[in-house]
């Protein structure tokens, strides 16, 4: 998955790079949070075919070898601390490309690093601040242009990447990483969203949403929210709350179990979402209202549990001392009923 990451970042790269029209002593810098990705980074620009490569001879040490990116005759020299090179060596190499003298003529740096880079960011261009590449919005616009002309993706698939980066970009509180893009990128080049794909995008599974969906953008796009906003009311139930008792506030009493297990995810929206509005829409009976409209009466009534969903169901015992032949009672709601008999 990050493979395929860092070869659609590498190419953003190089479009940015050949965008600034360079002409020499441009430094940048990468900050990451681990070596691993500097190196897998790093080895992903290697690969790329405009690639070539950089030998700096020190006059008092061993030749550093990395590569250049040529990018329209100019040699945008690829740094980093992997194979134990530090920042103190990273600021000699910005200090180099920026006298542009002798090999370090017509070129320029890009440095990548997972340590401290205080001592180099004064003179160079963060290439993750706002507008550049690796900022997480630029990467958000980036995917966003090319779903318009990808016609692998359906329009309620790429409604569904949309949703998910929007909600990236609502997460920048907590601090969204770049590499929570990673998942993305793999889910368009794999050019459909599974069942199995929606956990990973806070969402509940939703046929709905498949290859032939016929909802227009606006639908899907409410249908997304009030999905996703029931997967995390779950998964808070999950983290932190008691299920027993904090599910059945929510969701009728019949989807509970499902919701109970450990793949709870897998549940699909259409159940979860049904046996939502049945709890939202359910008419809440009145007792205390019901024992004042039948004081001619004498009956005896108790749910069946204490929990919510045992006070809907009520066991009544009536008392028919007279041995009528039909005695009637009548039943306080919240709301109306529909003109059915209910047995």
């Amino acid at each position: 998955m990050l493979n395929q990451f860092y070869e659609y970042m590498s190419n953003k790269l190089v479009e940015f790079l050949k965008g600034q029209k360079l002409e020499g002593g441009e430094r940048f810098y990468l900050q990451f949070d681990y070596e691993q990705h500097v190196k897998e980074f790093y080895e992903a620009l290697r690969s790329l075919p405009i690639s070539e490569e950089f030998i700096y001879q020190h006059e008092h040490g061993t030749p550093y070898e990395t590569f250049a990116l040529n990018i329209d005759g100019i040699k945008v020299v690829i740094a980093a601390t992997i194979n134990g090179i530090t920042p103190d060596f990273l600021v000699t190499l910005r200090n180099l490309a920026s006298d542009q003298e002798g090999d370090w003529k017509n070129t320029a740096l890009i440095s990548i690093s997972h340590l401290s880079l205080d001592s180099i960011s004064g003179g160079s261009k963060d290439l993750q601040q706002k507008g550049m590449p690796f900022n997480v919005r630029s990467i958000t616009n980036f995917i966003k242009e090319e779903l318009d002309f990808n016609n692998a993706l359906s329009v309620s698939e790429k409604e569904i990447i949309k949703f998910h980066l929007d909600r990236k970009l609502e997460d920048l509180v907590i601090q969204t990483s770049i590499w929570d893009y990673a998942d993305i990128i793999a889910l368009i080049n794999k050019g459909i969203v599974a069942e199995e794909d929606f956990k990973s995008l806070n969402l509940f599974p939703d046929k709905e949403l498949g290859k032939n969906c016929y909802l227009k953008p606006s639908e899907i796009k409410e249908r997304l929210d009030k999905n996703h906003r029931l997967f995390e009311t779950v998964q808070r139930i999950h983290d932190y709350e008691t299920l027993d008792t904090e599910l059945e506030k929510y969701f009728d009493e019949k989807i509970i179990p499902a919701l109970k297990k450990e793949d709870w995810y897998k549940t699909q929206f259409a159940q979860v979402n049904n046996a939502y509005d049945n709890v939202k829409h359910s008419f809440q009976y009145l007792s205390d209202e019901t024992k004042k409209l039948n004081k001619n009466v004498t009956y005896w009534e108790k749910p069946q549990l204490e929990t919510k969903a045992g006070k809907r169901k009520r066991h009544i015992i009536v008392f028919n001392e007279n041995k009528d032949p039909a005695i009637q009672m009548t039943f306080e709601f919240d709301d109306y009923l529909k003109k059915t008999i209910y047995r």
